[in-house]
């Protein structure tokens, strides 16, 4: 009877054994699924933060194109203003010095000059100040967390 029991419990014993090599073994598959999943979803990241880096760096440069562009022609404009104003203050001097001057010589041989710098500063055009446009970056945050919950 005792030797039965003794029989029992040793292989009771050793079905505990191999049940606990089998949890244990569980338990060290699950801790890596989990290291592995931990990996993905780092490696998963990195791209993601690789791809909007791409997208950002797209972005700055068309923003910095279209500045550098509005730059430009805002410094060209502001040259053609400012030679046109160097040109009307010529004519106002020269104008002012032939009525003011006391030689009337000088408005006789000039009269016909200072009514054409008179004409021509006149009809000289400036493209008109366009007023300044407010450049924005506009995201939506709810857009970009619901698409970053479908992964």
């Amino acid at each position: 009877m005792l030797a039965t029991l003794l029989k029992h419990l040793g292989d009771k014993h050793a079905s505990l054994q191999r049940s606990t090599k089998e949890v244990r073994s569980s338990i060290r598959q699950v801790s890596d699924a989990q290291k592995r999943v931990q990996v993905d979803v780092k490696t998963a990241i990195l791209c993601i933060m690789k791809e909007l880096n791409k997208r950002a760096k797209v972005l700055v440069s068309h923003a910095q194109k279209v500045t550098d562009g509005r730059q430009e022609k805002l410094e060209r404009q502001h040259w053609a203003m400012t030679k046109l104003q160097r040109h009307h203050e010529h004519v106002l001097r020269f104008t002012s010095w032939a009525l003011e001057s006391e030689n009337t010589a000088a408005l006789l041989l000039s009269k016909k000059l200072i009514h054409f710098q008179l004409q021509r500063s006149l009809k000289m055009m400036v493209d008109p100040v366009e007023p300044p446009r407010d450049m924005k970056f506009q995201w939506d945050p709810k857009a970009w967390t619901k698409t970053a919950e479908s992964f």
